[in-house]
């Protein structure tokens, strides 16, 4: 079904079928004691081609929340902030063992048109808070997303599915 999410949480093994690409970033938050950077977005789903009788592409656009876990080196580097952070990409590079050799720590980058924000980080989780909507804008209105939210909360498979 277009527009539908096969799960509720992504994360960093999920990397390389995800693009970031024109989502929205609204706000930024961190838990220093528990080592997480999070984020608040509208993710574009899947970018539909117009039809016949359309001009522009339309979007299933759902909001998440985007946690990085075991983050340290934070830099920011934002040349305006007009309220939101559009992004080109992330990127994830420059892996590292961490010191229990467990797990590997990236580099990784969101690039945006207003700047970038770099850091450290062994991964990530991205939890949807609804299902996806079809629009022809590529963010989602304050009140269709339902506000600033850092929720992680695991939508239902039922709740997956656009309505």
């Amino acid at each position: 079904m277009p527009g539908e999410l096969e799960k509720g949480i992504w994360t960093h093994d999920d990397f390389e079928r995800m693009g970031w690409h024109d989502s929205s970033i609204y706000a930024c938050g961190a838990i220093p004691e528990d080592f997480e950077l999070m984020f608040d977005l509208d993710y574009i789903v899947e970018w539909v081609p117009p039809g016949a009788d359309e001009k522009y592409y339309s979007f299933w656009v759902a909001p998440a929340t985007l946690v990085f876990q075991n983050v340290a080196d934070v830099q920011v580097t934002l040349e305006s902030m007009q309220g939101e952070i559009t992004l080109l990409g992330l990127q994830r590079g420059d892996p590292h063992p961490t010191p229990a050799g467990r797990l590997n720590d990236y580099r990784w980058t969101l690039d945006g048109n207003e700047g970038s924000i770099t850091f450290r980080a062994t991964g990530f989780r991205q939890y949807f808070r609804a299902a996806p909507v079809l629009t022809t804008a590529q963010r989602l209105s304050q009140s269709a997303r339902g506000g600033l939210s850092f929720n992680r909360t695991e939508l239902a498979p039922s709740q997956l599915r656009p309505s």
